[in-house]
C-alpha cells in the first residue's frame, strides 16, 4: 500500500515539475509579447447606473408608466492604434456590452460593427443591436462622466412589444480611453 502511495505522489509532483518547466520556457523563450500603452487602441465606454424611456406603439407590460427602466453599458474599440499592424479587431469599431429594459424583457448582449462614429472631438454616435431591439445613442457632452448626457433611441421586436422609445440620460458616463489615432 505504501508503494502505490509512493509512486502516484511521485507522479504528481512530476507532472506539475513538467508543467512549470514547460510554463517557464513558454514565457522566457522570447516568443512572448508584452502590450504597451503605446500599441493600445481607443476605447469609448458609455454606461449609467439607469434612467427611464417613455415608449410609444408597445404593447407590453408597463405597469400604467408608459415607459420602462433602462440602462446600458457598453465598450467599443473607437479607434484603432498607430502603432498596431495589422490592426484586427481595433479596425472592426467594434462594440460589446448590454442593454437592459426592466419591464419589457431580460438583459441582452448589444453588439455592433462599423458603427463607432466620432462627430466632433468628444462627441460620439453609436449603433447597438440586441435581439430584440436596435438602438442609437449620442452623446451631447463630454465630461467624461458621471453626468454625461445621452440621448438614446430605440425600436423593439415584438418579442419586446414593438414599437419605438426615445430618452435623454443625464446620469451617464461618457468615457473614451487610449492613443487617438
Amino acid at each position: 500500500m505504501k508503494t502505490v502511495k509512493s509512486n502516484y505522489r511521485r507522479k504528481v509532483v512530476g507532472f506539475f515539475a513538467l508543467a512549470t518547466i514547460l510554463f517557464c520556457v513558454a514565457v522566457f523563450s522570447g516568443e512572448s509579447k508584452v502590450v504597451r500603452a503605446d500599441n493600445a487602441a481607443e476605447q469609448l465606454v458609455f454606461s449609467t447606473p439607469g434612467s427611464f424611456m417613455p415608449l410609444n406603439g408597445n404593447t407590453g407590460d408597463l405597469h400604467g408608466t408608459g415607459g420602462t427602466p433602462f440602462g446600458f453599458w457598453i465598450w467599443c474599440a473607437a479607434a484603432p492604434s498607430p502603432k498596431s499592424t495589422p490592426p484586427t479587431y481595433q479596425a472592426a469599431l467594434v462594440c460589446q456590452g448590454s442593454m437592459y429594459f426592466y419591464f419589457l424583457g431580460v438583459p441582452e448582449h448589444v453588439a455592433s460593427a462599423f458603427t463607432v462614429t466620432e462627430n466632433a472631438e468628444g462627441l460620439y454616435t453609436i449603433v447597438v443591436f440586441g435581439k430584440d431591439f436596435a438602438c442609437q445613442l449620442n452623446n451631447t457632452t463630454t465630461n467624461q462622466g458621471p453626468h454625461d448626457t445621452v440621448v438614446v433611441g430605440c425600436s423593439f421586436s415584438p418579442g419586446f412589444g414593438g414599437g419605438t422609445g426615445t430618452a435623454t440620460v443625464t446620469n451617464a458616463t461618457v468615457n473614451t480611453t487610449g492613443p487617438k489615432s
